[in-house]
């Protein structure tokens, strides 16, 4: 686990993944994809990575808890 934290192109590559969902949201609204009412879909869109991300985010402690990991 450490040596994957300290890898280079880590951070970058968790960069690049936060911007996926946005990079979703752009192409569904460039395709005409989001339904009758847009503006929902992208509130109720966000609202669900949102909730996704600070999952994530509140994992973090218990992780490094457990993994015996103090810089994660």
């Amino acid at each position: 686990m450490r040596k994957l934290l300290l890898y280079p192109a880590a951070k970058p590559i968790v960069f690049a993944m936060c911007l996926l969902p946005l990079v979703w949201l752009v192409y569904a609204a460039l395709a005409n994809q989001l339904g009758a009412n847009p503006a929902e879909a992208l509130i109720r869109s966000t609202g669900d990575w949102t909730l996704r991300a600070l999952c994530l985010v509140l994992a973090v402690t218990p992780l490094r808890l457990l993994t015996s990991t103090p810089q994660l």
